[in-house]
Formats: C-alpha cells, sequence, structure tokens
C-alpha cells in the first residue's frame, strides 16, 4: 500500500498519497506568505511539511507527470472551518534540507508546543525558572563560546565581537515568558528566519531547540578555518 501522507493545516483531515500534497517553497518571501495565510497556524516548516492541494484554487495548479505544481505568486486560501484536526505524527527533520554543518547533529522528533506526556520530560524546559536553574549543565560545551547574564525578567545569551572588542557579535534574549529574540550584528532576525527550530510565535519549550540555536549562531560561525565541528548532543 503506497505510504499515506497528512496535510499541516489545523482542522484538515486530508489523508493520501505523495501527489496531493505540496510542499512549502524555498523561497523565503513566498514561504512567508504561505505561513500567514493560514490560519492558527504555528508549527515548525521544513523540507517534510506538506499541505494538500484542497487549500488552493483549481487554476492556481497543474499536474505534470502525476505530481500538481504550483505557480509563482500564488497562496493557500481554501481552508475547513468546523472539521477536527487530524492527530499529528511524530516527524523527524530531514538533514539534507539543511546546510552542511546540520549533517551533524543528531535527528530528533519535532518541537512541541505543549507538554506530551509520550515526550521525553528530560528536554522540556517547563519555565524560565528551571533555564536560569539548569542552563550550565543542560548545555554543556556551548556555553564555552557564550556569555549569559540572568535579569528576573530575561536571559541574555551573547557573544562579543573579538575583531570590535566591547560590541556584541550575536545575541539570543528569553524573556520569562519562553518567548525569544535573536540579534545578529545589530539585526532582529525575523521571526520566519527561525522557523528551522521554533514556531513563528518564538516560542522555545526545548533544551534541544536552545542548543541549535547556541550551535548555529555561536559555535558554527566561530568555528576554526580547518572546519572541525564537534557532534551535538540532543
Amino acid at each position: 500500500m503506497p505510504k499515506q501522507f497528512s496535510c499541516c493545516i489545523p482542522k484538515c483531515q486530508t489523508r493520501g498519497t505523495i501527489e496531493h500534497f505540496l510542499n512549502f517553497p524555498s523561497d523565503y518571501k513566498m514561504r512567508r506568505t504561505w505561513i500567514t495565510s493560514i490560519p492558527d497556524f504555528d508549527d515548525v516548516v521544513d523540507h517534510e511539511t506538506l499541505i494538500c492541494t484542497e487549500h488552493f484554487e483549481k487554476d492556481q495548479l497543474t499536474l505534470t507527470f502525476d505530481k500538481y505544481r504550483y505557480t509563482s505568486h500564488v497562496a493557500p486560501s481554501i481552508f475547513p472551518s468546523n472539521s477536527e484536526p487530524h492527530p499529528k505524527k511524530k516527524r523527524k527533520i530531514n538533514k539534507d534540507f539543511y546546510p552542511i554543518y546540520m549533517f551533524h547533529l543528531q535527528e530528533r522528533d519535532e518541537y512541541p508546543e505543549s507538554l506530551d506526556p509520550k515526550m521525553e520530560t528530560g528536554d522540556y524546559i517547563f519555565n524560565f525558572q528551571e533555564l536560569k536553574a539548569n542552563y550550565s549543565n543542560k548545555l554543556g560545551y556551548l556555553m564555552d563560546h557564550w556569555q549569559v547574564q540572568f535579569s528576573t525578567q530575561e536571559a541574555f545569551f551573547f557573544k562579543l565581537n573579538t575583531e570590535d572588542v566591547g560590541r556584541i557579535k550575536s545575541s539570543i534574549k528569553i524573556k520569562d515568558s519562553m518567548h525569544l529574540e535573536v540579534v545578529l550584528s545589530g539585526r532582529i532576525m525575523d521571526p520566519f528566519d527561525l522557523t528551522w527550530v521554533v514556531p513563528p510565535t518564538l516560542l522555545i519549550t526545548r533544551w534541544s531547540q536552545l542548543k541549535m540555536l547556541l550551535y548555529e549562531f555561536g559555535v558554527v560561525n566561530g568555528r576554526k578555518s580547518d572546519g572541525g565541528l564537534p557532534t551535538i548532543e540532543l
């Protein structure tokens, strides 16, 4: 029996074979248009996130070699209103979708927005107080590349610019609500630039999410010219 796939749209119960589904666009602006057009959508978007053809006008799609394709400047516009959401299966990140340094990362389950009883609780950050109490043990060698300051309302991870002493090169701010903000060279990153690891709401719920961010914006950007990369334990 052919493999069955599910649609990522909230409340959509469509299941079927791969030819009835589309991947999100690789183009950043178009992908952002798709995400913002979907009501109540708050999921991590990666290469394995699929949307079924039922959410597009028929004239927006063409059938080529048993595979639906879309033209540029289209976005999903048809959404269910009263059906129950299809239960999501845990999925693993397709490492081929990420840059070469991501190949050193272990595969992991999707990032949850709430505590799943079946999930390994050791990876879950229950609240800001736990982040403050356990960050050193949980983040391990990654903290060799970062400095951190805590206040009652936020955690501030930062790297100083070695070429311009006193200036901050990159920072990750986590508020007591567990929403984050990433700043690179003085520029606040758009939430949709971070959907490979956190949802558009920027809510962080797992240590593995924070490890990925610290690794991406600290270890990788500051690695030596020999290209040696440590394996990050998620």
